[in-house]
């Protein structure tokens, strides 16, 4: 039987870093919205949309798209994408504003531990899960910046805050 002290150790070392690596592949996403809302747009609707909602960023580079005139395939196929934003977001708040308790289970007579939401105490993420959702964050914001990739327009990433 694995000691309640060592447990600990070992689970916070591996809590912290999966933590961590989810949130920071989330960015990835979250800075591919920012970097292409002002590729095709500019810095003016940067400075005015900054604090909104990623839902409403993502709405605004939905229109954005759809108004670039490319083939109606690419500009679905990334609008699919832009779609699945929001639930990875949620995912991503869900581990990084709630707690991630630990128990001893009875029933499997070993300690256990996940995130439980407060709100939703049904939802839970297990540090596999959020491995899991790291993984799965880091792959979808590679096929994001694939997809935006064909919307960039020549010369004009020159003036841009990101290059």
């Amino acid at each position: 039987m694995v000691r309640f002290k060592d447990f600990l150790i070992d689970m916070n070392n591996d809590m912290a870093l999966a933590v961590g690596n989810a949130i920071l592949s989330f960015n990835q996403i979250e800075s591919l919205l920012y970097e292409y809302i002002d590729i095709l747009y500019g810095d003016d609707l940067i400075d005015l949309i900054g604090h909104q909602s990623i839902r409403s960023r993502v709405n605004i580079l939905k229109k954005m798209i759809k108004s670039e005139g490319k083939n109606d395939q690419q500009v679905q196929n990334t609008i699919t994408l832009l779609n699945k934003v929001e639930p990875l977001f949620n995912t991503r708040n869900a581990i990084a504003h709630n707690p991630w308790e630990i128990y001893f289970s009875a029933q499997r007579e070993e300690f256990v531990s996940s995130i439980f939401k407060y709100i939703d105490n049904k939802y839970s993420l297990d540090l596999k899960e959020v491995i899991e959702f790291t993984e799965k964050a880091n792959k979808f914001a590679g096929e994001l910046k694939s997809a935006l990739d064909q919307f960039r327009r020549e010369g004009l990433e020159k003036h841009r805050r990101f290059r």
